[in-house]
């Protein structure tokens, strides 16, 4: 007796091929476990319903060199619909161009280590992505505002973590690994494409099933959707750990925000001293050792101008003033009140940060240790 297939059994076969297909064609291309590879087709097929979604995750290929890094994204870029690759070393307003004709498109960027990490960030979210930029509109016009948007969904690769704790938070990382054999590149049929589009237009009704709350949930919820959608129970264990491991570390980035750990640096560089120069080497060398945060030079002197910070050239090398007024200021603002006030031995923070005391030092002090 022959089996009638009707035309739900077709599409759940053509959606196992579309899947399967797109697995073997990325796990080929590169030095990524099984579980990851998924991650990537999952995150692939997700990219078909990008204009229907309020945010979208970063995909973050990290990996030593020789594991198939570059591989893997020109294999994803393959499976998505509207890619757009950039250069590299681009500077913040050329990568700012770059993402505005990438919007509502899957952007990739290689060597994407010391690309603007808020940039990435602000791409996750269609309301975070919207900004404007000063541009001329002809000769002798002048400058006007010209707004931009440029959301969309973002694969990279880099060889170091992400230094700011809100791209952390807004990305999914993988990891490649060494592997005997070559690392095969092969073509994307368009068969393949469309499929992954049928599967979306299937898995986006399991939105409403995946119980995830918080930014981690919002990082993960599309891949969780369509692993729902093929009864993944196997990868599902896997990303619940890996959401685990994002939850912990979005709790980390909140309790050690940037601002908070220059604070503390330059808290710990300044021991009992009320007026003191720290040299931005001497701050980035504690973010290192305690936070494994190394941000430029120029980023330390930056977050502390903006928390009243004083930064002088003193001998060629640039240092922070930390005095007691600025740096009494800038720990309370940043919930570090009592490491500041157990150190000093201060009962009086409030008036200091009033402004009702002052420190004990005056600028001319200031100066004679600059000098």
């Amino acid at each position: 007796m022959l089996h009638r297939i009707d035309d739900a059994e077709t599409s759940a076969v053509a959606d196992d091929n579309a899947i399967s297909s797109a697995l073997s064609l990325v796990t080929t291309a590169s030095g990524l476990s099984i579980e990851a590879a998924k991650t990537c087709v999952y995150y692939a097929t997700a990219t078909h319903g990008m204009q229907e979604l309020p945010c979208f995750p970063i995909l973050n290929v990290q990996g030593p060199m020789a594991t198939g890094k570059t591989q893997a994204m020109r294999q994803v870029q393959g499976l998505v619909p509207f890619p757009h690759c950039t250069g590299t070393n681009l500077t913040e307003a050329r990568l700012r161009d770059e993402l505005v004709k990438a919007k509502n498109g899957v952007v990739f960027i290689e060597e994407a280590d010391t690309v603007p990490e808020h940039l990435i960030a602000c791409r996750f979210g269609r309301d975070t992505a919207r900004g404007s930029v000063n541009r001329i509109s002809g000769p002798g016009q002048g400058w006007h505002p010209e707004p931009v948007d440029y959301f969309g969904a973002t694969v990279l690769h880099k060889r170091r973590p992400f230094n700011d704790a809100a791209t952390v938070s807004r990305a999914i990382t993988i990891k490649t690994q060494r592997k005997p054999g070559i690392y095969e590149l092969r073509p994307v049929g368009e068969a393949v494409r469309l499929g992954l589009r049928k599967v979306w237009d299937r898995a986006k009704h399991k939105m409403s099933e995946v119980e995830l709350i918080g930014r981690a949930g919002d990082v993960w919820r599309p891949l969780f959707a369509v692993a729902l959608f093929c009864d993944d129970k196997e990868w599902l264990e896997y990303a619940r750990e890996e959401l685990e491991k994002a939850n912990q570390r979005l709790k980390m980035g909140q309790e050690f925000e940037p601002d908070q750990m220059v604070v503390h640096a330059l808290i710990a560089a300044s021991g009992e001293e009320y007026c003191r120069l720290v040299s931005l080497t001497e701050i980035r060398d504690h973010l290192r050792k305690e936070y494994n945060w190394q941000p430029s030079a120029s980023a330390v002197a930056h977050m502390a101008r903006d928390m009243g910070f004083a930064v002088k050239t003193s001998h060629g090398i640039q240092k922070v003033v930390v005095d007691k007024v600025v740096l009494t200021k800038a720990a309370c603002q940043t919930g570090l009140r009592d490491l500041v006030g157990d150190i000093w031995g201060l009962t009086d923070l409030d008036d200091i940060v009033s402004g009702s005391k002052v420190g004990t030092h005056s600028d001319v002090s200031v100066r004679n240790l600059v000098d």
